[in-house]
C-alpha cells in the first residue's frame, strides 16, 4: 500500500515537472511577426462622393486635389449676397491622422481675411478630415501624397493589430 502512494506521488511529481517545463519553454518561444505596410487610395471622386456638400455655413462643396493638398469650393451666402470661394489647403500628418489645413481662401480674385480662413478651418475642415480619416486602418500613418486625381495615404500596421 505504501509503495502505490510512493509511485503515484513519483508520477505526480514527474508529471508536474513536464508541465512546467512546456511552460517555461512555450513562454520563452514568443513568435515576433513583422509589420506590415498598407497603402490606401482616395479618389478625388470617392472623397467628393463621402463629404457632405453643404454645412451651416458652406455649401456647393467640391474638393479638387493638387499636388500637395486641396482646392476647395464653396459657396457662402451671408446676409446680403453669395460668395463662391476656393480655399487652398496643405496636408500633413497630426496626431497619426491625415490633417488638411486651409493657408488661404480667394473669392473673384482677391484674397480674404483671415476670419474667412478661420471659420472655414473651424466649420468645414474637420468634417473633411473625419471622412479622410475613416477609411484609413489603424496603425501608424508614414505618407501622404496627394496628386492631381488621388490621395494616397501609407500606413504602418503592427503585428499585434492584423
Amino acid at each position: 500500500m505504501h509503495k502505490s502512494y510512493l509511485s503515484g506521488a513519483v508520477i505526480l511529481l514527474i508529471v508536474g515537472f513536464v508541465l512546467f517545463c512546456s511552460s517555461v519553454w512555450l513562454t520563452g518561444c514568443t513568435l515576433q511577426l513583422p509589420n506590415m505596410s498598407q497603402t490606401i487610395n482616395i479618389t478625388e471622386q470617392d472623397l467628393n462622393a463621402q463629404v457632405a456638400t453643404s454645412t451651416s455655413s458652406f455649401s456647393g462643396l467640391y474638393i479638387d486635389l493638387v499636388p500637395g493638398g486641396a482646392a476647395i469650393n464653396a459657396t457662402v451666402t451671408g446676409r446680403n449676397r453669395t460668395i463662391d470661394l476656393t480655399a487652398r489647403t496643405t496636408v500633413s500628418i497630426v496626431n497619426n491622422g491625415v490633417a488638411l489645413y486651409v493657408t488661404e481662401v480667394t473669392a473673384g480674385g482677391r484674397t480674404l481675411p483671415a476670419p474667412i480662413v478661420d471659420l472655414i478651418n473651424s466649420d468645414l475642415i474637420p468634417s473633411i478630415n473625419n471622412t479622410l480619416n475613416a477609411q484609413i486602418p489603424a496603425g501608424t500613418i508614414e505618407d501622404v501624397t496627394i496628386t492631381n486625381t488621388d490621395m494616397t495615404v501609407t500606413v504602418e500596421i503592427s503585428s499585434r493589430d492584423w
